[in-house]
C-alpha cells in the first residue's frame, strides 16, 4: 500500500542538484477476526514513490483559442431565371415503378416501364483498346493455328517416311522369301514329276506285261469285267459312267420295302403302326373275391 504526499525539495549548495525528501509513516494495523483465531496486530511502514521530475506529465493541459467574431462573407447569387423546357426535361426524375410488384393493379404505360428502368441513362461506349486487343487475339489465334498446321504436316510427312521406309522393308523381305519359296517348289515339282514319270512307265510296263500273256482273249475278258462293273462301283473307284439312266444304282429306288411299307394311310393320325405291347397280356383285371 502506497501513498502520494507532498514532496518536499532540497537543494545541495556542493552540487546543485535537486533531492526529494522522502517521508516515512509508520501505521498500526489489526486485521478483522475471523473464526476463533485471534489476528495478530501488524506495523505498516508507508514510504513515498520516488518520482522523477524530467518524466513528461501525465495530463495533457489545452489551451482554449480564444473566439473571434467575425461577421460571415456574404455570398453573392444571380438574380434566379426560369428553367427552359430542355432543362426541365433533363432534370425530370421518373416515379420508381417496379417490374415485379403491382399492388393495386394500375395499368401502367410502356414508356413510363422504360423511362423508370433507366436505361436510356446508360450510354455505352467502346473504346479503341477493345479493338485493339480484339485485333491482338485474332493474330494470335491466327499464328497458332498455321503452327499448329505446319506441326500436324511435319508429323504426317515424317510418319508418312515411316511407313514407306516399313513397305520397301516388307516388300524386300517378301520378295527375298517368294523367291526363296520358288526354289524350294521347283525342286518339289520336280522330284514329284520324276516319281509320276517313274510310277506311269512301271504301270504301262505292266499292263504290257499282262496283255502280252494273256493275249486277245484276256484283253476282251477284262473289257467285259468293266462293262458289266456296277455303277456304284465305278462311282467309288471314280471312273466315269457315260450312261445318263445308270447314273444312280437301281436298287436305292426299290419301293417294295423300307419305311412306308406296311404303314397306314395318309388320312390316318397314327404316329406307331402297331402297339408296343400286346394290350390282351397286358390288361390289367382286378381280382374277384372268390378267388381269394
Amino acid at each position: 500500500m502506497s501513498k502520494n504526499k507532498s514532496l518536499a525539495l532540497q537543494l545541495r549548495p556542493e552540487t546543485n542538484e535537486i533531492k526529494l525528501a522522502k517521508t516515512k509513516e509508520y501505521i498500526k494495523y489489526t486485521p478483522i477476526q475471523r473464526g476463533n483465531v485471534i489476528p495478530e496486530e501488524r506495523i505498516i511502514e508507508i514510504i513515498d514513490e520516488e518520482i522523477d521530475p524530467f518524466d513528461p506529465p501525465k495530463f495533457k493541459y489545452q489551451k482554449v483559442v480564444a473566439r473571434q467574431v467575425v461577421e460571415p462573407v456574404p455570398i453573392l447569387h444571380a438574380p434566379p431565371k426560369k428553367a427552359t423546357k430542355e432543362e426541365m426535361e433533363e432534370w425530370k426524375i421518373p416515379p420508381c415503378i417496379s417490374n415485379w410488384k403491382n399492388k393495386n393493379g394500375y395499368t401502367i404505360a410502356l414508356d413510363k416501364r422504360v423511362a423508370a428502368d433507366g436505361r436510356h441513362l446508360e450510354q455505352t461506349e467502346i473504346g479503341e483498346r477493345h479493338a485493339e486487343f480484339a485485333e491482338a487475339l485474332y493474330l494470335a489465334e491466327k499464328a497458332s493455328a498455321e503452327e499448329n498446321a505446319k506441326k500436324v504436316e511435319m508429323k504426317r510427312k515424317v510418319e508418312m517416311a515411316k511407313k514407306e521406309k516399313n513397305e520397301e522393308e516388307m516388300r524386300k523381305l517378301a520378295m527375298a522369301m517368294r523367291k526363296l519359296r520358288e526354289e524350294e517348289e521347283v525342286g518339289e515339282v520336280d522330284e514329284g514329276r520324276e516319281r509320276r514319270d517313274q510310277a506311269r512307265e512301271e504301270r504301262r510296263k505292266d499292263r504290257e506285261e499282262f496283255y502280252r500273256k494273256a493275249g486277245y482273249k484276256g484283253l476282251q475278258k477284262d473289257m467285259e469285267r468293266e462293262r458289266k462293273r456296277d455303277v456304284a462301283e465305278s462311282i467309288a473307284l471314280g471312273k466315269k459312267v457315260d450312261s445318263k439312266d445308270l447314273m444312280f444304282d437301281q436298287r436305292l429306288f426299290n419301293q417294295e420295302s423300307g419305311v412306308t411299307s406296311g404303314f397306314g394311310d395318309e388320312d390316318d393320325y397314327n404316329v406307331y403302326d402297331k402297339n408296343l405291347f400286346n394290350p390282351e397280356t397286358r390288361q390289367y383285371r382286378p381280382k374277384d373275391e372268390k378267388d381269394e
